[in-house]
């Protein structure tokens, strides 16, 4: 393993710990009253897709049931006639 350096080790360094503190010219900062930042609009596809979800509801409350009676009858119709063309 090889030796590590020190700043002592170097001529002309000096190490910064050792130095004084320096007097500063500037006022240090004061502190502001807080403005809380302005709510950000969602993203688009966010409003998108809570748009597409009322509208879903929507139709969903506003769809009536589908008549289930007109439709075997017309089933059984077709069927009938669907069996006369081909008999077994």
């Amino acid at each position: 393993m090889g030796r590590t350096t020190s700043p002592e080790d170097i001529p002309g360094t000096r190490s910064l710990l050792d130095d004084d503190i320096p007097e500063l010219s500037q006022q240090p900062l004061q502190p502001t009253e807080y403005i809380p930042p302005l709510p950000t609009p969602p993203p688009r596809g966010i409003r998108f897709r809570e748009k597409l979800g009322r509208w879903g509801d929507w139709l969903l409350r506003y769809v009536v049931e589908p008549v289930k009676r007109p439709i075997n009858n017309a089933l059984n119709a077709f069927k009938k006639k669907v069996m006369s063309l081909f008999p077994k």
